[in-house]
């Protein structure tokens, strides 16, 4: 007998849950042999929110904007979509951990991928923005694994439409379906893709 805990609803909330772990909570690394945490992705976010100014010797106001707008542009779909997941709660990282711990039914499944599909979009726009991982390259071709060539993400209440397919020094992964692809596998998959060589 298959247990309801191993279901389409628990791994639904499992993956929300676990997306929602990589940008709200502190991230533990291994450096040098020691163990450390490093602030949440969402903290580090809002941190980089102001740009430097550099005044470069003038002597009139830099026409600089006061802010790093793509940063800016990200914390508001990221704020605004947790406001309408779960208005009754205080701040965004509230409102994201009370989305992944509230009670579903099994008919919820597609708005939890829908909320995990936002939240790994962030969390990957969030750290390209903050430099943590080699900046992708976006492949307009279906993938390999499940066909698919595009996920959609929320912007400003909008669906927003990106190739799921990425390719970077540190390989290839399907933003759809999370098949990934090492960098010594890079070749191996432009085969699959007909390609002579891959973007990276």
């Amino acid at each position: 007998m298959v247990s309801h805990d191993d279901g389409p609803l628990a791994l639904s909330r499992r993956r929300l849950s676990d997306a929602v772990h990589a940008f709200a909570d502190p991230l533990p690394i291994f450096e040098a042999g020691t163990y450390r945490t490093i602030p949440p992705v969402y903290v580090r976010l809002r941190g980089a929110l102001r740009g430097a100014t550099a005044r470069l010797g003038r002597m009139v106001p830099s026409s600089r904007p006061p802010c790093h707008t793509r940063v800016l542009s990200l914390l508001v779909d990221i704020d605004q979509a947790a406001a309408e997941w779960e208005p009754d709660q205080p701040d965004t990282v509230a409102r994201l951990r009370a989305a992944a711990e509230r009670d579903r039914r099994p008919q919820d499944c597609s708005l939890l991928d829908a909320y995990t599909a936002c939240v790994e979009g962030w969390t990957l726009e969030a750290v390209e923005v903050l430099g943590d991982n080699p900046p992708e390259v976006a492949l307009r071709l279906p993938c390999p694994s499940c066909g698919k060539r595009f996920v959609y993400r929320l912007s400003a209440g909008e669906n927003v439409r990106t190739a799921a397919l990425r390719v970077s020094e540190a390989g290839a992964r399907c933003l759809a379906c999370r098949a990934s692809w090492e960098p010594g596998q890079l070749e191996f998959l432009a085969k699959l893709l007909g390609l002579p060589a891959l973007p990276a």
